[in-house]
């Protein structure tokens, strides 16, 4: 679906949940990363879109990514 679209937050928060399920961590958190910087993106031109960092926060697809440096690091506002 990456490949498809992009520039769609949404499909890469879903490669990204596939990939930690794998145990893919580096891959999970690049995917993610590049979830989070689309999500904000779109949040910046719609404000009510849907917030993919707070989601990820929660999600327990990603519980195994926590503890992660590279995983918190992409809540930092930078």
């Amino acid at each position: 679906m990456v490949t498809i679209a992009p520039d769609n937050p949404e499909a890469w928060y879903d490669l990204a949940a596939i990939q930690a399920t794998l145990s893919k961590t580096n891959e999970a958190v690049a995917s993610l990363g590049r979830a989070v910087q689309l999500s904000n993106q779109r949040l910046a031109q719609q404000p009510k879109a849907k917030n993919l960092a707070a989601l990820a926060t929660l999600d327990d697809k990603f519980v195994a990514l926590r503890v992660m440096p590279q995983f918190q690091g992409l809540f930092v506002p930078k």
